[in-house]
């Protein structure tokens, strides 16, 4: 069986190119994950799965560090990007919201990002 890890990518709705977060959540047995948790603490040095960034130089540099780690392990990575504090107008679904210029702003925003992604990080 192959191994999987979510890490689910969140950009701040202030500045989505530049300010951010990720979780990485793979699908392993919780002493596995202890373990895991260690190396990450002396590899991307932060704690729990997390990193962050504050431009986007450093958002580039930790997410191939991100993607080398899990790589490195022989995990298959499935990225999921959100725009914070409104997960729920980018992640697909249709929900009503009145402002409808501002969901269509923010999910053009998300694709923008994906792909940039796509070019420098995958």
């Amino acid at each position: 069986m192959e191994k999987e890890v979510l890490i689910r990518v969140d950009h701040s709705i202030l500045s989505p190119g530049e300010i951010g977060c990720l979780t990485c959540v793979p699908k392993v047995s919780d002493e596995e994950a202890e373990r895991l948790e260690q190396e990450w603490k002396r590899e991307i040095r932060d704690i729990g799965l997390y990193a962050y960034w504050t431009s986007k130089k450093k958002m580039v540099k930790v997410a191939k560090k991100v993607k080398a780690f899990w790589e490195k392990r022989g995990f298959q990575i499935k990225w999921k990007h959100y725009i914070s504090t409104f997960p729920e107008l980018t992640d697909g679904e249709q929900p009503y919201y009145e402002d409808e210029e501002f969901v269509r702003r923010l999910r053009e925003e998300l694709a923008r990002i994906e792909e940039q992604w796509e070019k420098e990080i995958y």
